[in-house]
């Protein structure tokens, strides 16, 4: 048996519906529900909950922190609090919820660390923390989680560097970690993650070079490395990833020529370079700024052609 919605007509009987949510998979509130607002107080309904998988209170304008007593849910698949005020910390209780395959958080005003316990949810497969003002370290330990597909990290204040160990999660399509201030190299582990479409790692302090091996990833679609401190070369095995429509590498210390290789890309709508230390290629066409910065496919690909037959 489900409940998909909880409507304004069940405000007053609340208590009573918690009382009998055990038998419920799903547990969905809604964002005009008066409802919502109570039930992240209330221990009793906590301890009824054993048995849902889907628990859901998005939009809620809940503006309290996490419960503790949410980690013996140890049946949920599926967390989501997004688009809400909730603050605190992150309770460590929740690496207890080992069934977790969804864990959104997202849109609140979470501060505090990672939890090293979430090492423990194996199943994850969707991790969003993006947009809190979560601090310290990305945990070694999300490496564990192997089954993840998309990790949203962005827009939080995250210091150190980016783990090696997210090398092992090579099921990752989706990795989103910028607007951080993350220092330190793109591991070369990364090239592992075959399976990735999109690699935003902007607006960080990243150093180094820009890896070689992230050219294993042929699925990827978007790489966004912009507004960092990377130099060397611009990989020529970048040009395998032949499915790229955006490559956005503008504002870091790269230098050297253009790989003819990514004129191989023939897909690239927006492509983004201004801001290094590239050598243009004979011909090749700079925005009306006299940039390397082309947000359309006919520029890029006309970039591309003399890039390609230089």
């Amino acid at each position: 048996m489900g409940l998909s919605l909880v409507p304004k007509s069940v405000m007053k009987i609340i208590g009573k519906f918690l009382s009998n949510a055990a038998v419920f998979e799903k547990f969905l509130l809604s964002s005009t529900s008066e409802a919502s607002k109570e039930f992240l107080k209330s221990p009793k309904g906590f301890d009824q909950l054993l048995c849902v998988q889907v628990l859901g209170l998005v939009g809620c304008q809940l503006a309290d922190s996490i419960p503790e007593p949410l980690g013996i849910c140890i049946q949920l698949r599926e967390l989501r609090l997004d688009y809400n005020q909730l603050s605190g910390n992150i309770p460590d209780a929740l690496g207890n919820c080992i069934q977790l395959q969804t864990l959104s958080l997202s849109y609140n005003k979470l501060i505090g660390s990672i939890p090293d316990s979430l090492s423990k949810c194996t199943k994850l497969m969707v991790l969003y923390l993006n947009w809190n003002n979560l601090e310290g370290e990305i945990p070694k330990g999300l490496g564990n989680c192997i089954n993840l597909k998309r990790l949203l990290l962005h827009n939080n204040k995250l210091k150190g560097s980016i783990p090696e160990s997210l090398g092992n999660c090579i099921q990752l399509e989706y990795l989103d970690l910028s607007r951080n201030e993350l220092k330190g190299e793109i591991p070369n582990n990364l090239g592992k993650c075959i399976h990735l479409k999109e690699l935003r790692l902007s607006f960080n302090q990243l150093s180094g070079s820009i890896p070689e091996s992230l050219g294993n990833c042929t699925k990827m679609e978007k790489l966004v490395l912009c507004s960092n401190k990377l130099s060397g070369e611009i990989p020529k095995d970048l040009g395998k990833c032949i499915h790229l429509k955006e490559l956005i590498l503008s504002f870091n210390q790269l230098s050297g020529n253009i790989p003819k290789l990514l004129g191989k890309c023939i897909e690239l709508r927006e492509l983004y370079l201004q801001g290094n230390k590239l050598s243009v290629p004979e011909g090749a066409p700079l925005s009306g700024n006299g940039r390397m910065y082309y947000d359309s496919m006919r520029e890029a690909k006309y970039f591309l052609k003399c890039l390609y037959w230089q």
